[in-house]
């Protein structure tokens, strides 16, 4: 899992260069040039969907999702973990669902043949996240329910300078 959760954050990089990249032709195209390209914002504002839902399962890898912290305070010992399993087997159950919804959305949008405005590109492709990063999250929460040698570490830092 860190394997891919690494991989995750490094296109998260690579998304968010390109989405800089973007921005930037953009403001010349459209301040310098006064011919704003239609295409742009649009690729923009899917990337930006990509990076979220991405890299929410990583959030969630990574212990770092929004959280009601106010258990943790007062659970201490050894019933703190199981409340973290139980946690992560509530979310698990959400973004099952919310992968499923996704998936039935994306083949609805395909049947229809809807298109993006400016790119005049399946409508689905925009929605894939959606199922890209419910399936990802729920990946993430099986990791943290299921038992393994080395307990869950709620301190677990992925750090992406080491190699490996």
């Amino acid at each position: 899992m860190e394997r891919i959760n690494k991989s995750l954050i490094y296109l998260a990089g690579i998304l968010m260069l390109v989405l800089t990249g973007l921005a930037n032709l953009q403001v010349f195209y459209r301040f310098i040039i006064q011919l704003p390209l239609p295409w742009v914002e649009e690729v923009i504002r899917y990337i930006m969907i990509y990076l979220v839902l991405i890299m929410s399962s990583t959030a969630i890898y990574l212990n770092s999702h929004l959280n009601v912290d106010i258990l943790d305070l007062v659970i201490k010992g050894k019933y703190l973990q199981p409340l973290k399993k139980f946690r992560a087997a509530i979310v698990f159950i959400f973004t099952a669902s919310y992968a499923y919804l996704a998936f039935t959305l994306i083949m609805d949008t395909i049947e229809l043949g809807q298109v993006t405005p400016a790119l005049q590109i399946s409508m689905a492709w925009p929605l894939i996240p959606l199922l890209l990063g419910g399936i990802l999250m729920a990946i993430n929460c099986i990791y943290i329910i299921i038992p393994k040698k080395t307990e869950f570490n709620q301190n677990q830092n992925l750090d992406i300078s080491k190699e490996g």
